[in-house]
């Protein structure tokens, strides 16, 4: 397993599958825009980016905050692969809730996909 040390993030390679965690409590406007960068690298690297992104540490996301994630996923998606979000705590999945793309079923090819677990959505790339 390949690890990359990133400052807000943990990232490690499993396989195909890149797994993060996001290492914040607060995912503010400025905590997102340091965010992205290193987001959007993982979605554009080498081969079919398939990201599972831990968000258990996560008790709060920024419109910013979301912007970037779904920036992340579109890229992804864009290079034939896919986003799972994982971990949600209560307060960030009501955050996800009035977004139409809240459900596991993944109604736009563009959206990321969530999963109760990072296994769970590890096995959702893997079935990809």
């Amino acid at each position: 397993m390949q690890e990359e040390p990133l400052a807000e993030l943990e990232a490690s390679t499993l396989d195909e599958i890149t797994l993060v965690r996001i290492c914040l409590v607060r995912v503010g406007p400025s905590e997102a825009g340091r965010l992205r960068e290193p987001l959007f690298q993982l979605a554009t690297g080498f081969g079919t980016p398939k990201l599972v992104v831990d968000m258990g540490m996560v008790e709060y996301l920024s419109s910013a905050a979301i912007a970037v994630i779904l920036g992340t996923s579109r890229r992804a998606t864009e290079r034939g692969g896919m986003l799972v979000l994982c971990n949600l705590s209560q307060a960030v999945h009501d955050t996800f809730a009035p977004l139409p793309f809240k459900q596991l079923m993944n109604p736009s090819p563009r959206l990321p996909f969530f999963a109760a677990t990072v296994q769970e959505g590890a096995e959702l790339c893997r079935g990809s």
